[in-house]
C-alpha cells in the first residue's frame, strides 16, 4: 500500500470515529443543565457566605447543639421530676428559668403539680431526649424535646414540646407543650 493511501485510510477512520463519538444534542443539553444547575448553587453558597457575619463564620453549631440538649434536658428533668415541693421549686427556679425560660418552666411545673391542691405529685424523670431539625440559621431553630416521667403514684406521663430555640443565646424563642398518649388511639368500625 502506498503512503498516500495509508494516510487517506487513516484519516477516514479518525473522520469516522470523531462523527460517532460526537456528542448528541440531548447529552449536550443534559451537560449544560447540569453545569447551570451547579453554577446556581455555588451562587447561592456565595451569597450566603457573605451574608454570614464574623461571628457567624467561627460558630460551631454541633458544640452549640450539645450545649442546648444538656441545658434543656437538664431543665426538663428537673422541671419534670425533680420538684417534690415548693421549698425544691424555690431552691431550682432560677436555674429553670434560665435553662427554660419562665414561660416554659411555669408550664411543666403545673405536670408537676396536683390542680386541686397545688401539692408536688412528681416521683422522677425517666428520661429526656431533645433533637433540633436541620439548623439553616442558630438563631431560629427547630427543637423537639421529648419526656417521660412518673407520678408518685406510678403513673406515667408523656409530654412532648416543641418551638423555636436560639441556639447562640440558648434561649427558647417559642415553645408547645403536649401531652401524649402512652399508647396511640386505635379507630374501629367500618367495613371491612
Amino acid at each position: 500500500m502506498d503512503k498516500n493511501k495509508l494516510l487517506y485510510l487513516f484519516g477516514t477512520i479518525v473522520i469516522v470515529i470523531g462523527i460517532l463519538t460526537w456528542p448528541s444534542s440531548k447529552k449536550i443539553n443534559d451537560m449544560q443543565a447540569k453545569l447551570d444547575s451547579t453554577n446556581v448553587a455555588i451562587k447561592n453558597y456565595h451569597r450566603q457566605t457573605t451574608q454570614l457575619t464574623e461571628f457567624d463564620k467561627n460558630f460551631d453549631l454541633p458544640k452549640a447543639e450539645q450545649v442546648a440538649q444538656q441545658q434543656v434536658s437538664e431543665g426538663v428533668g428537673l422541671a419534670l421530676g425533680g420538684i417534690h415541693s415548693k421549698q425544691d421549686w424555690q431552691t431550682n427556679q432560677d436555674k429553670l428559668n434560665n435553662d427554660l425560660g419562665k414561660k416554659l418552666s411555669k408550664e411543666l411545673i403545673q405536670y408537676s403539680q396536683d390542680r386541686n391542691t397545688g401539692d408536688y405529685i412528681t416521683a422522677k424523670n425517666d428520661f429526656v431526649t431533645v433533637s433540633f431539625k436541620q439548623v439553616n440559621t442558630p438563631e431560629d431553630a427547630t427543637i423537639n424535646v421529648a419526656s417521660q416521667f412518673e407520678r408518685q403514684d406510678g403513673t406515667k406521663k408523656y409530654v412532648l414540646i416543641t418551638g423555636k430555640y436560639n441556639l447562640k443565646t440558648h434561649q427558647f424563642i417559642s415553645s408547645k407543650v403536649s401531652p401524649l398518649a402512652k399508647q396511640a388511639a386505635t379507630q374501629t368500625g367500618g367495613e371491612n
